[in-house]
């Protein structure tokens, strides 16, 4: 089986994704400056502690899909990895192979999981393209594990149609996980949400703190308070873009149980949308 054309399409959705990448800084900096924000390298190193730690803790308030998440994005993570060793690499042995099939099959069993939680989602949990996750999920896991096991089983003359589909999952995977990342698909959040977690505006949330937001507004300004997404500071139109749409804001807003028109969730969503150009 043919598998030359995989290492290419990898690096050609990574150098994508860092163009996608420095589109969006570009947009999120549309923003006003912060005087307060986080040197750059100390965001920088605060981020994968605060994901094993502070963004674990939130998230294993739902020990089911924690679990269903560690699953699903340890395995793409390790899976993209292993595939760079392989297709790019050029580290062909049934050791890689075996790698291969079991970060393919543990992203399989977390993808699995997130559509069984897509089937019959709570009110609060956005639809729209986040409905499509699952599938490229999917799409991109079992590909890459049956063109492993094909790899390491020494299996050859594979039927040409089964080559194009298995080439077609994994492709559309890249596409959807790596180059939509940071061009606006629903994975969008795993590149925003990571620097969100180190450029945070209210850094005392971390290590078991507590903020409430509130900060006085400068007098001087020529505009007091926000009219338009740029008048937000740039680590704030950061933080609305890292938004995963979960709806526990919706969930537990009394305005919003009340029957009054505001939606918390809403309301971010616009104003990410007005920000990246699409409305007013």
């Amino acid at each position: 089986m043919s598998t030359a054309l995989i290492g290419p399409l990898l690096l050609l959705a990574i150098l994508l994704a860092a163009i996608g990448a420095a589109r969006r800084v570009k947009m999120w900096r549309q923003g006003k400056p912060d005087p307060n924000a986080v040197p750059f390298f100390k965001g920088i190193a605060a981020i994968l502690p605060r994901y094993l730690h502070d963004l674990h803790d939130v998230v294993a308030r739902d020990k089911k899909f924690a679990n269903t998440h560690v699953a699903t994005a340890g395995g793409f993570v390790a899976s993209v990895l292993a595939m760079l060793v392989v297709y790019v690499f050029g580290g062909n042995s049934s050791f890689t192979y075996g790698l291969l099939a079991v970060t393919f099959s543990v992203m399989s069993i977390g993808a699995y999981q997130v559509k069984k939680r897509r089937d019959n989602p709570p009110a609060n949990l956005s639809k729209g393209v986040w409905h499509r996750l699952p599938y490229s999920l999917l799409a991109f896991s079992l590909s890459g594990l049956c063109i492993a096991l094909i790899q390491l089983l020494g299996i050859d003359n594979v039927p040409i149609v089964l080559t194009v589909l298995l080439l077609g999952g994994v492709l559309l995977g890249l596409a959807e996980l790596i180059f939509g990342m940071t061009w606006g698909g629903p994975m969008k959040h795993a590149f925003a949400g990571a620097l969100h977690l180190g450029f945070h505006r209210r850094q005392g949330r971390f290590g078991g703190g507590r903020s409430t937001g509130l900060k006085p507004i400068d007098l001087n300004e020529n505009t007091l308070g926000v009219e338009k997404p740029t008048d937000f500071h740039w680590n704030q139109l950061l933080g609305f873009d890292a938004c995963v749409q979960c709806g526990r804001c919706e969930k537990v807003c009394p305005a919003f149980a009340a029957g009054q028109p505001l939606n918390p969730k809403k309301l971010i969503q616009d104003m990410v949308v007005g920000m990246a150009g699409g409305d007013t």
